[in-house]
């Protein structure tokens, strides 16, 4: 099929240029006429016609049968039904254990409480009253004796005198720790001017603000402890324990660290 149309138009164009050169050359010649056509259909004797080849024909073409659309489908309504709320079926009633007899019971009731433990007491402190009894006064003319300085775990005789510069400056220092463990340890003071400085030892005292007792070391009653406290120097001390005893030995001179330390030790 592409073959003829191109044969075809092959000879149209051909046509057409011997139209245009007849046309451009003069009169038309009409054998010229006749020629071109029997020429460009093949007539002439010297020119066999070209077979024209035969080419299955197209079968034609089948008209679109259209086909019906399909119905529509009627779409199905369905209805909601509401059921009533069913209510779920009651649990059957638990089965009652029969109880047991009276007989039964009275060893399951009976109750034997656990006796609770006894509350073991705290340890009291081992303390003590003064070991040396006296009765004597104090600066300011008090009576005083032993039991006036009560129980405690242990007990501090300072011995000095006014005109003692070392002893003074320890009082305050005295003051301070008999603040601090005074709930544990007894202080007393042996003055040993005390008939003619009584006035100088009661400013000393007040201003150191010594709570502790300050009695007349020259007096008869405290022979015993001034026995103790005999190592021909002031101030001197001695911390005293259950039944008189002598704990650390003599301390000899002032200062707050080397009471401490002695406290310290004979408390532990």
């Amino acid at each position: 099929m592409r073959f003829v149309k191109k044969m075809l138009l092959a000879k149209f164009i051909l046509a057409t240029a011997l139209l245009f050169f007849i046309a451009c050359s003069g009169e038309p010649d009409t054998d010229m006429y006749v020629d071109l056509a029997r020429y460009s259909n093949g007539e002439y004797s010297n020119q066999t016609p070209k077979p024209t080849p035969d080419f299955p024909e197209e079968p034609p073409e089948e008209p679109e049968v259209n086909s019906p659309m399909p119905e529509a489908t009627p779409e199905l309504v369905l209805e909601e039904t509401t059921q009533p709320a069913q209510e779920p079926p009651e649990a059957p009633a638990p089965s009652k254990t029969p109880e047991p007899p009276v007989s039964t019971l009275a060893p399951t009731l009976s109750y034997k409480p656990t006796p609770s433990p006894e509350p073991t007491p705290e340890p009291i402190a081992d303390t003590f009253s003064f070991p040396f009894p006296f009765s004597a006064e104090d600066l300011h003319g008090n009576p005083v004796t032993a039991a006036t300085l009560g129980e405690r775990e242990i007990f501090f005789v300072y011995f000095w005198t006014t005109w003692c510069f070392s002893c003074v400056e320890s009082m305050p220092v005295l003051a301070e720790l008999a603040d601090m463990y005074g709930d544990r340890v007894g202080f007393i003071t042996l003055l040993g001017d005390f008939d003619t400085a009584q006035d100088a030892a009661i400013r000393i005292t007040e201003e150191a603000g010594a709570p502790f007792i300050t009695a007349n070391a020259l007096h008869s009653d405290f022979q015993p402890l001034m026995e103790l406290l005999n190592s021909g120097f002031v101030p001197t001390s001695v911390i005293i324990g259950r039944d008189g005893n002598v704990i650390g030995g003599q301390i000899v001179g002032g200062g707050a660290e080397r009471f401490l330390v002695a406290i310290h030790d004979a408390l532990d």
